[in-house]
């Protein structure tokens, strides 16, 4: 038999359960129609299984909704947890048809005037001058905290790069520290100091550890040459390539050359020569002018053998070879020349003896490309010596001509480029006599020989680049 507590304890327990039914049960109980769902809306284990398919549809049609129903027919159809700020209101009417729930969220939320931010799980919604301010707070609440973190020091002794260079590529970059970082360098050492938080320290430390990387190097092997004029054309066919009087670009006498040649063996003609500037001289001038002239040329062991065998038979003569290494995108310079004296008056009235620089110069600032070419920047300067040019005070002053060329070349690896075009006026008088008699006066003459040579010399620049990928390049 059932007891009396038993029978009163059931009843308190059903009447618990009619009273929390009267109160969910209208929360989802709206007069207006249901919304038409797909099918997959069938189990909440499928929603949660598509909750974040963005391409998941569904179809709305509602008048006069309130937003936060809405929202919450969302929620239920993706079977994601939302978290509707108690600022949200108003209502609205709405008419969707098969198209993606992520749409239709921002469609609602946008006309609404209200945002999202999801945190984790989490979908939040509110206005989005709420978001703003919400968002502004945090904000200040981390440059306070940041304002009480303590400070450390950190020390980076670079390898590569100069700390001044990086230095400035940090500061110019936009604000990497915090307002109470700092950053100096030793140049002593080449290290850099930087005192600021742990978390700002953190993002700067491996920026400059990206920064110190080894810039790869190139060696410039020069060979600088100068050409009399009737061995000019011989020289060009010799090593495959032929000079006429004005460079057009158009080349002639090079297959002539490569005749009887193995095809394996020699490399086109297009790409051993390539002419780009015109070889006219830049002021009009003959002696002493400078026309540059660019040409590719293969490898440079034939180029060293042709040389080699051109000055034993006194066709040419090699002025200087250097060989020059340098950082990509860093400068290198050959300059080659005298210093002319001349007099000048000093305040006090007496002379003095002063030089000037006649030199011709030749600056190469190379760059290595991603496919391992390098590009050439050539600038040529011809300083020559003038007429001297007396002065009012007694004194002579040597004017000097400065003429420039530049030009812009890519080459492969190991290709040699020549510039030419730098003409100067080999002026002699070459008396030969027969000792002792050659002076005796007036009949002297009967005794020696007097000649008279006037060529023009052409001066020949010819660059090899190597790119030094290890120590033994080098050699």
């Amino acid at each position: 038999m059932k007891t009396v507590g038993q029978t009163s304890k059931r009843k308190r327990l059903l009447q618990s359960v009619l009273l929390l039914s009267t109160i969910i049960i209208p929360s989802f109980s709206h007069s207006y129609p249901s919304p038409p769902l797909s099918s997959n809306n069938s189990s909440s284990s499928s929603l949660t299984h598509d909750a974040f398919n963005p391409n998941k549809r569904l179809s709305l049609n509602f008048n006069d909704i309130k937003t936060r129903q809405l929202l919450q027919i969302i929620a239920q159809f993706t079977g994601l947890n939302f978290v509707v700020s108690d600022k949200v209101k108003g209502s609205m009417s709405i008419h969707l048809t098969n198209i993606p729930w992520q749409q239709a969220l921002n469609v609602i939320l946008k006309s609404q005037g209200l945002g999202q931010r999801q945190v984790g799980e989490v979908i939040l919604v509110a206005p989005i001058t709420a978001l703003a301010t919400q968002d502004i707070q945090e904000l200040k609440i981390k440059e306070q905290v940041a304002e009480l973190a303590p400070l450390q020091n950190r020390i980076i002794q670079l390898r590569y790069s100069k700390a001044e260079d990086v230095k400035k590529l940090l500061t110019d970059s936009g604000p990497l520290l915090s307002k109470r970082g700092q950053i100096s360098i030793d140049t002593r050492t080449n290290s850099i100091w930087v005192r600021d938080t742990a978390k700002q320290l953190g993002q700067v430390i491996p920026l400059i550890k990206k920064l110190d990387f080894p810039v790869k190097q190139v060696l410039i092997e020069a060979r600088i040459i100068r050409i009399e004029r009737p061995y000019e054309r011989e020289f060009g066919m010799r090593l495959g390539l032929t000079m006429p009087n004005h460079f057009s670009g158009t080349l002639s006498g090079a297959n002539q050359v490569a005749q009887g040649i193995t095809p394996e063996l020699v490399n086109p003609i297009s790409d051993r020569l390539n002419f780009n500037v015109p070889a006219s001289s830049i002021f009009g001038a003959t002696a002493g002018s400078v026309g540059l002239a660019v040409a590719h040329i293969g490898g440079s062991s034939v180029l060293d053998l042709e040389l080699s065998a051109l000055e034993g038979e006194g066709r040419i003569e090699l002025v200087s070879s250097p060989r020059l290494i340098t950082s990509s995108q860093h400068p290198a310079y050959i300059q080659t020349g005298e210093e002319i004296p001349y007099q000048e008056a000093t305040s006090s009235g007496a002379t003095a003896i002063s030089f000037k620089d006649a030199v011709l110069s030749l600056k190469v600032t190379p760059q290595i490309t991603p496919d391992k070419r390098v590009i050439l920047e050539l600038k040529v300067t011809n300083n020559r010596a003038g007429n001297p040019v007396t002065l009012e005070s007694g004194g002579q002053a040597i004017p000097i001509v400065t003429e420039e060329e530049e030009s812009r070349v890519i080459l492969n690896n190991h290709q040699t480029v020549v510039l030419g075009g730098v003409y100067t006026q080999d002026k002699r008088k070459l008396i030969t006599r027969i000792p002792f008699l050659g002076k005796i006066p007036l009949v002297g003459r009967l005794f020696s020989h007097e000649t008279k040579r006037n060529n023009r010399v052409e001066l020949m620049i010819f660059l090899t680049p190597h790119i030094v990928f290890k120590p033994s390049d080098l050699k």
